[in-house]
């Protein structure tokens, strides 16, 4: 399905399927990475240890605020 989002934009630069990548960068905000994951994770055998430590950063970043 978002295969088929891909081909259609990948033309206009970098894209997930849905939007260009150069529209999800919010200025001021931070971006995390996950080389080599798919949008589902499926074959994340941590990403349970991942979400708890996001979790925490958030957290974290959102009592300084």
């Amino acid at each position: 399905m978002s295969r088929d989002g891909y081909n259609a934009m990948s033309d206009y630069g970098p894209n997930d399927g849905i939007a260009l990548l150069s529209d999800m960068i919010v200025p001021g905000g931070v971006t995390i990475l996950a080389p080599l994951s798919d949008h589902f994770y499926k074959n994340d055998k941590q990403i349970d240890k991942k979400t708890i430590a996001l979790f925490h950063l958030v957290m974290k970043h959102a009592k300084r605020t």
